[in-house]
């Protein structure tokens, strides 16, 4: 699949573009991309979720919902994620974001989705810490609950 000189052809680069993440170094970013709730369901946009924890150890990091198509969802809000610049932390250093269809109009650090089909989540990691580059499986991962009964 490759043309010559090295060069990736047509196909391998629509591939790659359409489901996969930029490939960098885990030194410089590590992704998290869990499909599922902490109870083990296949996350949905018609759904709402609390996701919350502590800041990683990382110079920046995010979370992105993604919807199953893997492009951001349209909302009229414009908002595709949270990061350590805008994510409110409480008296405890913790970070909490709702994720789902709807939510508080005075929550900031909502996460609009369509309401309908398949969603994920990536949690973006830059620049790590040297332990979580060693071993990204030690990471202290975020809390995904879902609030309510879904369709």
């Amino acid at each position: 699949m490759q043309e010559s000189g090295g060069e990736a052809d047509a196909y391998t680069r629509a591939r790659i573009s359409l489901g996969a993440v930029l490939a960098l170094d885990r030194s410089e970013t590590l992704y998290y991309t869990p499909e599922h709730d902490d109870e083990g369901n296949t996350l949905r946009a018609e759904c709402r979720y609390r996701i919350d924890g502590t800041p990683p150890p990382a110079r920046w990091w995010s979370i992105t919902a993604y919807a199953a198509d893997n492009f951001l969802f349209a909302n009229a809000e414009r908002r595709y994620s949270v990061s350590g610049e805008n994510a409110p932390l409480d008296n405890q250093g913790r970070f909490m974001t709702l994720v789902g269809p709807n939510a508080a109009d005075t929550d900031r650090s909502w996460i609009p989705t369509a309401g309908t089909g398949g969603m994920r989540l990536t949690l973006r990691l830059y620049g790590a810490g040297e332990p979580l580059q060693r071993d990204p499986g030690a990471l202290a991962a975020p809390s995904v609950k879902r609030l309510d009964d879904c369709p």
